[in-house]
């Protein structure tokens, strides 16, 4: 995965996402994957995700760390899928929504982000 879209992941759940905080990207941690058939350990990046507030399904502090190899997983099985992701990933510029999805099949499901609702305020007519 290029650096500037783990970047863009990151900064996208830090500023968007309301319980959900990245506390570290460059972090290192063994991951298994398949090779030719078999399942291996390999080190990896990972992305470590905290809930920074409780919330009905998950309990405040809980941690995750996603690796990078699933990230990229969730975005070529993404991009196969959907055409207006594919046009987002070329143009290098993903939505909130598509960042929930990444973040949605790398961990299979487990982890679903919900984001900041922004509240437009209402203000009285000027007449």
């Amino acid at each position: 995965m290029k650096n500037y879209l783990y970047i863009l992941i990151a900064n996208t759940i830090n500023s968007e996402c309301k319980c959900f905080q990245v506390l570290n990207i460059y972090q290192r941690h063994l991951s298994a994957i398949t090779v030719s058939g078999r399942i291996e350990s390999a080190p990896c990046r990972a992305m470590t995700l905290r809930i920074c507030r409780k919330t009905p399904a998950y309990k405040k502090g809980l941690m995750w760390h996603i690796s990078e190899f699933e990230l990229d997983r969730a975005v070529n099985s993404l991009k196969k899928e959907r055409t207006d992701f594919r046009r987002h990933l070329k143009a290098e510029s993903f939505t909130k929504e598509d960042v929930a999805d990444i973040i949605r099949v790398a961990t299979y499901g487990v982890v679903r982000l919900t984001y900041k609702e922004n509240k437009i305020k209402k203000t009285k007519a000027i007449r």
